[in-house]
């Protein structure tokens, strides 16, 4: 079973890559479905989806390509 990335988990990647030197300013987020496909400029990050019993814990966060109201 495929375990879903945390916000945690991304967190300690970029604090890792920081911590490294990398210039986070500078790198650019990307999606791919897997390492064979196109990729897709990634240009927003957004609050999702909350719990359903009490509609107050953030569960999901999403990575949008175009962030404009539709």
């Amino acid at each position: 079973m495929k375990t879903p990335l945390t916000a945690m988990k991304l967190w300690e990647f970029l604090t890792d890559l920081h911590d490294e030197g990398h210039d986070l300013e500078n790198i650019k987020v990307l999606y791919r479905y897997d390492r064979d496909s196109d990729d897709v400029l990634v240009c927003a990050a957004e609050e999702d989806l909350y719990d359903m019993k009490t509609n107050s814990v953030l569960e999901t966060i999403m990575l949008l390509t175009n962030p404009e109201q539709i």
